[in-house]
């Protein structure tokens, strides 16, 4: 049963204020000789937050999303700018803590929060209506392409274009330019004049913060004007894109292969991490309630997946990369929810398609939501373009995370990353402490995980990436406890003996002998055997490269 509370804090009490809406929190309650007072509310609980005199009124409303005891977990729904007076009979809420009210009470104090709001409009997106306004086209740009949640930047460089042309820097203001030759040359201008100089120092004089938003709207409305320039021009749509499924051992490199073999371009690409609390809402978007100058308006904020669709189907003559890091961490297939049906790719393997097509969802999905954020329209069915990749990573000797069916890892293209530890960059590099280097120690022990997997009812995926450690990370203090401890908790979690010396009962002790230990540190806490294969084969490999 969902029940309603008004919750009085200090008037001075500012988390829920910069928190925007939608966001989820954890708020604990302390109050001298009094303990538990959240522990009475319980998930979908509806909460109006009193600040106490002198401020003494209602702003803010919360709701439930689980109470774990020690502390909960709220949502902001809204927040308004005006402060509302609440009537509770029966209750002095500047010395209570939690009061319980009716859904009533709660209809009535909520309308009046919402009545306090005047002016509440609806953003009308629709192109055709600014078809001779490029300032208002620009605003929306910004909005419904680039994503952004202020527009700001368009009325701070309109202040800056006005200011420029009084003095006679330009000819003509920045939103009389649709063309973007003519702005480029116009921009060289405006950087180079003393007065921009001047106007900066000025902004910034008032607010140390000031000018960056007339910066950001001078680099956005060049992108404002090559989008138009690829609308009108009909650029052909690069085809090909693919979803890819990175996996192997930690620290072999995934994240470093997609940056050197397919982008590292930030403006071409979205990055997400997939874990146990990351859903839909997340990945897609969700409509969220948004105060702007006191008013509440109702609007569909787009996650990652939605942002980079729009921008790969207004810019068909570049590649956008979705990159999903760990994506076995979260369940998969929740969080992809209906977009699951767009991974099928249109490919040369079927005659039905013609080749301009290839890389194309080959079935599309109807949401109303995404349709409008990317399109304007929200009958627009939705599939994913062709010059849109979805790159994804899993590092397969993960333990307690979700497993991928065999219906989702089949709508990607695997590609296994071999695990070459000599080839790392620092693999020449000394372990501090120690004669042996960071590619013996780590080949030597890939060995004896791969032959040992099956007595340790392990995987041979337990292996050191050849990335696992960087180089600065070979020190005597961090060596110890990233890598010996891996081994120690993980990798021969089983057989602890198989790597360090039997006298070793636990990692403490190993940890505190190899930062105390002269002069081979490794030495000191491996087992003896271990050790000497390692310098076998650190002295076979220098007589290679001498030979």
């Amino acid at each position: 049963m969902k029940n309603y509370y008004i919750l009085s804090v200090d008037s001075f009490q500012d988390t829920f204020t910069r928190i925007d809406a939608g966001k989820d929190f954890y708020f604990e309650l302390s109050v001298q000789n009094i303990s538990g007072i959240l522990s009475v509310l319980q998930g979908r609980d509806t909460v109006i937050v009193y600040r106490k005199s002198p401020v003494s009124g209602c702003t803010i409303v919360l709701q439930v999303v689980e109470n774990t005891g020690n502390k909960t977990k709220f949502r902001k729904v809204f927040e308004i700018g005006n402060v509302v007076y609440p009537s509770v009979p029966d209750h002095d809420l500047e010395n209570e803590y939690l009061v319980e009210i009716s859904s009533d009470v709660y209809g009535v104090i909520c309308k009046q929060m919402l009545d306090s709001i005047q002016g509440i409009t609806e953003v009308n997106i629709a192109e055709e209506e600014h078809q001779n306004n490029l300032k208002q086209r620009f605003e929306q740009y910004i909005l419904h392409v680039l994503k952004l949640k202020s527009t700001r930047q368009v009325g701070d460089l309109e202040k800056l274009s006005d200011r420029l042309v009084a003095n006679g820097v330009i000819e003509r203001g920045v939103y009389q330019i649709d063309n973007i030759d003519d702005y480029t040359n116009t921009l060289k201008k405006i950087r180079e004049s003393e007065e921009y100089i001047t106007y900066k120092s000025e902004r910034k004089e008032k607010n140390p913060n000031s000018g960056l938003a007339c910066d950001q709207g001078m680099s956005n409305y060049s992108k404002f004007l090559e989008y138009l320039a690829a609308k009108e021009e009909n650029v052909p749509r690069i085809k090909g894109a693919e979803n890819v499924l990175l996996y192997g051992v930690p620290g072999v490199g995934k994240s470093h292969e997609i940056q050197t073999k397919y982008c590292d371009d930030p403006e071409r690409m979205e990055r997400v991490v997939f874990h146990p609390d990351y859903t839909y809402s997340d990945f897609v978007g969700q409509i969220l309630p948004k105060v702007e100058n006191g008013k509440l308006k109702y609007e569909f904020t787009a996650g990652p997946f939605t942002t980079l669709l729009a921008k790969a189907w207004n810019n068909p003559g570049k590649e956008y990369y979705l990159v999903i890091e760990e994506i076995n961490r979260g369940n998969a297939p929740a969080i992809f929810g209906e977009i699951f049906q767009l991974l099928d790719r249109k490919t040369e393997d079927s005659h039905r398609y013609d080749p301009s097509e290839y890389g194309e969802s080959e079935y599309s999905i109807t949401n109303s939501d995404i349709a409008t954020a990317v399109f304007g329209d929200p009958e627009e069915k939705i599939r994913i373009p062709s010059n849109m990749w979805i790159l994804a990573t899993m590092n397969t000797a993960d333990q307690n995370v979700f497993t991928l069916d065999t219906a989702f890892q089949r709508r990607w293209k695997l590609h296994h990353m071999k695990n070459d530890v000599m080839s790392a960059g620092h693999s020449k590099a000394k372990i501090e402490g120690s004669e042996i280097e960071w590619g013996t120690f780590a080949s030597v022990i890939n060995e004896m995980v791969t032959d040992y997997s099956l007595e340790m009812m392990s995987s041979e995926d337990k292996r050191l990436g050849a990335y696992f450690v960087k180089k600065n990370e070979l020190s005597e203090e961090e060596f110890p406890e990233k890598v010996l401890k891996y081994l120690w908790d993980d990798a021969f979690k089983m057989k602890k003996d198989a790597v360090f010396d039997d006298k070793f009962k636990s990692l403490e002790t190993i940890i505190e002998t190899y930062e105390l230990s002269e002069p081979d540190k490794l030495k000191s806490v491996l087992r003896l055997e271990v050790y000497q294969k390692m310098l076998s084969k650190l002295k076979n490999n220098t007589n290679d490269e001498e030979s």
